[in-house]
């Protein structure tokens, strides 16, 4: 991201499918997210297929990428850390002490992977030169 225009719009979708994750060259990050957007307009599925989920997926929509939804490419020439997680995976902890902007993807200040890179490098790097990025 290279301006907060693009910033600000990357964190204006109201979802984000990452679409590729890659190494291009070495230490050089590259990451692919792709705007997605609840479908009204996709046929229903397997709405009526279950009769125990009939209520429950009454009000339900797929969530896709459809034809117009943004595709935004963001990389970093050097990182010190990266972790992927599934979206299925949560802490169930408290992040009240982390200092972020951002909605979708975040810029941490304060994190607590940060505190553990601090920990896990033996705090060789400076915190206040590492941001954290989450999307």
């Amino acid at each position: 991201m290279s301006s907060s225009t693009e910033f600000d719009s990357l964190n204006s979708v109201k979802y984000l499918y990452l679409r590729e994750l890659s190494e291009p060259r070495d230490n050089l990050l590259s990451l692919v997210v792709q705007e997605a957007i609840d479908n009204r307009s996709a046929p229903p599925s397997a709405r009526g297929e279950i009769p125990e989920f009939a209520e429950t997926l009454k009000d339900a929509w797929p969530i896709e990428s459809v034809e117009g939804c943004k595709t935004f490419e963001l990389s970093w020439k050097r990182y010190a850390a990266y972790l992927v997680t599934e979206e299925l995976i949560g802490a169930g902890g408290t992040y009240d002490d982390e200092v972020y902007t951002g909605r979708l993807l975040r810029v941490y200040a304060k994190s607590h992977f940060l505190d553990y890179l601090a920990r896990d490098t033996a705090d060789t790097w400076s915190q206040s030169s590492i941001s954290n990025w989450f999307a």
